[in-house]
């Protein structure tokens, strides 16, 4: 099961994407919409550690995130 699979099954979201840089093939955009910030903030506890640490390596910085209203 991939890290999106956990994010769409967690309560509270209703929808998640990731987009990779067409050039820069280590950077990600993941575009999440959810319920409300205290459901985002919930469901990065039942992301198993060791999904994120197969994420990791591929990456080009330490993921960073804001939260956006529509």
């Amino acid at each position: 099961m991939s890290i999106v699979s956990f994010i769409e099954q967690s309560q509270g979201c209703r929808s998640c994407q990731v987009l990779q840089n067409q050039e820069r093939l280590n950077k990600f955009v993941v575009i999440e919409v959810w319920d409300s910030v205290s459901a985002h903030q919930a469901s990065v506890k039942v992301i198993p550690p060791e999904k994120i640490a197969v994420i990791m390596p591929l990456l080009a910085s330490p993921p960073g995130g804001a939260y956006y209203a529509a």
